[in-house]
């Protein structure tokens, strides 16, 4: 799936990337800024994936992985 720079979270096809993961999927961006045009929005975004939708989450240019099966910390730093 692509992800565009476009204005509204529904132009930028949220919710279907949304819609589309499941439990265990891997979701890889390639930097934080990638999935949202506000902090408020990326957090937001990065808690239902993570934490509701019980994904991993790698961001590529932070060199992250954020494993919601790592309970003591979900940030694993990647090489």
């Amino acid at each position: 799936m692509e992800r565009s720079s476009c204005r509204s979270a529904g132009q930028r096809r949220r919710p279907e990337l949304l819609a589309k993961v499941a439990d265990d999927d891997m979701v890889i961006v390639s930097e934080l800024s990638r999935l949202g045009r506000s902090l408020r929005e990326v957090l937001a975004l990065i808690e239902e994936l993570i934490h509701q939708n019980r994904c991993c989450l790698v961001l590529i240019k932070q060199g992250l992985d954020l494993d919601p099966q790592n309970h003591r910390d979900i940030t694993q730093k990647i090489c």
